[in-house]
């Protein structure tokens, strides 16, 4: 006969809580939990346009009124992030008091300077894709 502690899963054996189910399958999920995916997921920012491929009859008013309501529960949560507008849609960003952390994990944004010579090559490498070595050193004149 097998050990009970071998047999018990994981979650049970560390005396860590039981995981949460997901929701059943048969409950779709509301316009709302999608459109938050999309912000969450990130990449492009979310347009009306795009949550409305998503989401079968999703009006333009009930798109902002999502991104609304999602704003408030952020705020009343005290999440570290909101959803702001930009030039092309909507985004999932941090709130400006917690982007010095994401500096301290990820180092902060550095200048990088490049020389004329690395920027006539980067230039040429731009316009002339693909191109070898060989090909921009015949046109630098080196």
């Amino acid at each position: 006969m097998a050990d009970n502690a071998e047999e018990a899963p994981l979650w049970q054996a560390d005396g860590l809580p039981a995981p949460v189910p997901d929701t059943p399958a048969a409950v779709p999920p509301t316009p709302l939990r999608i459109i938050e995916a999309f912000l969450f997921v990130g990449g492009a920012p979310l347009t009306f346009e795009a949550a409305r491929r998503a989401v079968r009859g999703l009006t333009e008013a009930q798109f902002l009124e999502a991104v609304a309501e999602l704003n408030r529960d952020y705020q009343q949560q005290g999440r570290p992030y909101t959803i702001q507008p930009r030039e092309q849609g909507y985004a999932l960003v941090l709130r400006p008091r917690y982007r010095g952390v994401l500096e301290k994990l990820y180092g902060g944004t550095r200048e990088a300077r490049l020389s004329p010579a690395a920027v006539d090559v980067l230039a040429l490498v731009a316009y002339r894709q693909p191109a070898s070595k060989q090909e921009i050193d015949a046109l630098r004149g080196a």
